[in-house]
């Protein structure tokens, strides 16, 4: 069975095509997937933060958490290093006058609850 595609049509579904590969291969590096992480947006650097989170292993009978910090300016993701614990959980918040991010709470991976709040 044969189905005739118009040209306009086919040039698009190129467009699609090598533009996913583009995206593909420009965001090699991305943070690891997770669940009940934390992100802001960062207007002084014109960016999205994201930190902290948890990925289930094993069935759930275990949890990967995380402190790492990954960058998000629109097009790629970029890794900018640790903050403080492991935790699953935090919310953030960014204060525009003093321009400081800051964090709250979240769970340890000892399951443990936090209070302590970051800068």
């Amino acid at each position: 069975m044969l189905f005739f595609i118009p040209k306009i049509t086919r040039v698009i579904l190129l467009l699609v095509s090598l533009s996913s590969s583009y995206v593909s291969q420009a965001q090699s590096e991305k943070p690891p997937k997770r669940a009940h992480h934390e992100m802001i947006y960062d207007p002084t650097n014109k960016v999205v933060m994201m930190t902290a989170g948890s990925t289930p292993l094993n069935d759930g009978n275990a949890f990967q958490f995380y402190n790492d910090i990954w960058h998000f300016d629109g097009k790629q993701w970029s890794r900018a290093g640790n903050a403080g614990d492991e935790r699953s959980g935090i919310r953030m918040a960014y204060d525009s006058k003093r321009k400081q991010i800051f964090t709250y709470g979240g769970f340890l991976y000892d399951n443990t609850t936090s209070g302590s709040t970051g800068i």
